[in-house]
């Protein structure tokens, strides 16, 4: 009796193993091939189906129709149709089965880009992209890239767009692309391989320490090299990563302002020096004598490099003939004329040094020294600022007997 029910037994187990596991598989549907390329005529093709159990086929491309019908059993192929591409641009689209997926690319038609690429700085930059293609083919141009713009967004036949690279403060290249009939125009924008802080400083004529914080990747080598005989590194003019770089520059022997820079890396630092402050001039020989009859002479003048200076005759018999004016040391050449009288005489001439100003309020007393005598002058100066740019000014100033001050009238 036992062994009659022992197959039974084993037989009921058997099915209610299978029954448990049909739940499990129903949805088991496999499909082959997962993608699928067309041309731009388009057309039509199969999904093959495997498995256990039911499909249902959907999909959300407006150019796919899945036919003759949208669901089946396992094993049963999924039909669908492809619509012609009468654009330039390649699309695709997706036919879900159950949890399968199943891409579809088209091509459109031929389309060609002129340029295909570009390579700016990190200033930014614009260019202009041609595309040519087929009478009344439609096209789109799409950015890939929130730092590059095109327009216009879409076209049809022959055309071009305009693209806009904007500025980048990056220290390392970025790429970027964009998408117009189908094809991808590239683009790459370099970087500073480090960031300086400040970038540029204004200094006074005098000697002095400037230090520069560089901002850099950590494996990041750079180099520093000053681009101006005033200007030295202190340390060791190289680097990696974040550091501070130290520099020393010397005193501005000259009136004029001066400018340096100073490589870091592929940025540039910059340093303004203003001028001395206090002009040397002075005349040799600071007197000199002439025959009855007259004579040519010249005096040498030795002024501070750059500072500009003026010269005139104080007496209608000494003509200066040359050297009215200049910048540093010069010559000024004159001519004495004959003197009809036996009575000796004397003739001065007056070189006019450049007017430091040093204040901006020009109601304030201004300081500075023109030999000379006399009670009023018309002066020209400058107006100077560590930070800024030189300002002229004219005007007329009081000045007292010895000429060492003045005061705006």
């Amino acid at each position: 009796m036992k062994s009659r029910l022992f197959p039974g037994a084993v037989f009921g187990l058997l099915i209610l193993v299978l029954l448990n596991l049909t739940p499990s598989v129903l949805a088991q549907v496999n499909i082959d091939p997962p993608t699928r390329t067309f041309a731009k005529q388009g057309g039509g093709a199969s999904i093959l189906t495997s498995g256990i159990g039911t499909w249902t086929a959907t999909t959300s491309a407006p150019w796919l129709t899945i036919t003759p019908r949208t669901s089946g059993n396992a094993g049963e192929s999924c039909i669908y149709v492809v619509a012609s591409n009468f654009t330039a641009d390649t699309r695709q689209g997706v036919i879900n089965i159950n949890d399968q997926t199943h891409t579809v690319t088209q091509t459109g038609y031929a389309a060609t880009l002129s340029p295909t690429s570009a390579s700016t700085d990190l200033n930014g930059d614009s260019g202009m992209i041609s595309i040519t293609t087929d009478a009344g083919v439609s096209w789109t141009a799409v950015s890939n890239a929130p730092w590059i713009t095109v327009v216009p967004a879409s076209g049809i036949s022959n055309g071009s767009v305009t693209y806009t690279v904007a500025p980048y403060n990056g220290v390392v290249s970025r790429t970027g692309s964009l998408t117009i009939a189908g094809r991808t125009f590239s683009v790459t924008q370099t970087g500073e391989d480090v960031n300086l802080s400040p970038k540029t400083v204004g200094k006074a004529y005098s000697s002095d320490i400037v230090q520069v914080q560089v901002t850099a990747l950590a494996a990041t080598l750079w180099n520093v090299t000053p681009n101006a005989s005033w200007i030295s590194v202190i340390d060791d003019g190289n680097g990696f990563g974040d550091s501070t770089v130290t520099l020393a520059i010397s005193t501005n022997p000259s009136f004029a302002d001066r400018t340096g820079t100073v490589s870091i890396g592929t940025a540039t630092f910059t340093i303004n020096q203003v001028g001395t402050p206090n002009p040397v001039l002075d005349l040799l020989p600071p007197e000199a004598t002439a025959d009855p009859v007259g004579a040519y002479g010249n005096v040498a003048v030795l002024a501070t490099p750059d500072a500009p200076w003026t010269a005139e005759s104080l007496d209608p018999w000494l003509v200066i003939s040359g050297g009215a004016s200049g910048a540093g040391n010069g010559n000024i050449e004159y001519v004495v004329s004959a003197n009809p009288d036996l009575t000796p005489r004397k003739g001065r001439i007056r070189v006019n040094p450049p007017v430091y100003v040093p204040q901006v309020d020009l109601t304030k007393q201004l300081w500075t020294y023109i030999p000379g005598e006399g009670n009023t002058d018309d002066v020209s100066g400058w107006l100077r600022n560590l930070s800024g740019p030189i300002d002229a000014f004219d005007g007329t100033f009081k000045r007292n007997l010895s000429g060492a001050s003045f005061s705006r009238e």
